[in-house]
């Protein structure tokens, strides 16, 4: 799948500090409008396509006709009502991924950006919405990280769906350990209760997309979907950057 143009005007001051070469393969030219990846390294971003799960946008190798719902949706019931992601965190995604968040590569969200938005934009626009809200970090986090990754991706959904932008409904209550370093069950318990609704928002009713960076088990996302489904949501539908997990066979 071949990766759209879009980025902001206030993005243009990246180039002033950044060479114009791939910064993935380092050997190429690229400029900021390529995301500051050459072609070939760009061929080596896997976009999420069918088949998948209906719930949870879980990818799978093979030829599935029919709709399905995966085993793990048929088990356990998720808050969210749907989830989906534009592309797999494997090799490249993954390494640009992390440097956005742990290494302050900023220079690189234009391109992140524009990978999210071509996907959900086709899937989320002519559909009633009404609000998008990013998943919180807490605080301490936030001062060590200097920004919230998903709330900077949520934004950019947001103005390209001309829907409200509610930054205000979600908070992180609770400082949990990286949920990179713990099991499936472990996560789950790590995440209970870490999030709480503002109680002075209006959510009865409300349509939302609840937007992050990476799901894997969806831990994180199902525990906002169930915090925003107490507080009155009527819909919560999660859009990720990318999937991680295991997808050797998807790669």
């Amino acid at each position: 799948m071949k990766i759209f143009s879009f980025h902001k005007a206030r993005n243009a001051s990246l180039a002033i500090f950044y060479p114009n070469i791939c910064q993935a393969c380092g050997s190429v030219p690229a400029a900021l409008e390529d995301g500051f990846l050459c072609g070939h390294c760009l061929t080596e971003i896997r976009f999420v396509e069918s088949p998948m799960c209906e719930k949870c946008g879980q990818p799978f190798p093979g030829e599935m006709s029919n709709p399905f719902t995966c085993e793990n949706c048929v088990q356990q019931q998720q808050s969210y009502d749907l989830a989906r992601s534009s592309t797999l965190s494997v090799g490249l995604m993954r390494d640009i991924i992390h440097k956005y968040k742990f290494m302050s590569a900023t220079w690189l969200e234009p391109f992140l950006t524009r990978v999210l938005l071509q996907s959900a934009i086709a899937e989320l626009k002519n559909k009633r919405w009404d609000g998008v809200i990013s998943t919180p970090i807490h605080p301490v986090k936030q001062r060590e990280r200097g920004f919230n990754q998903s709330y900077r991706l949520a934004s950019c959904l947001a103005d390209q769906l001309q829907v409200p932008l509610m930054n205000n409904v979600l908070s992180r209550v609770k400082f949990t350990k990286p949920q990179s370093v713990l099991s499936r069950s472990d996560r789950l318990v790590n995440v209970k209760s870490a999030f709480a609704a503002n109680i002075d928002v209006y959510l009865s009713g409300k349509k939302l997309i609840l937007v992050d960076d990476v799901m894997t088990t969806g831990a994180t996302v199902n525990a906002c979907a169930e915090t925003l489904k107490e507080a009155g949501a009527l819909n919560v539908s999660v859009w990720t950057l990318a999937r991680g997990g295991f997808f050797e066979d998807l790669a």
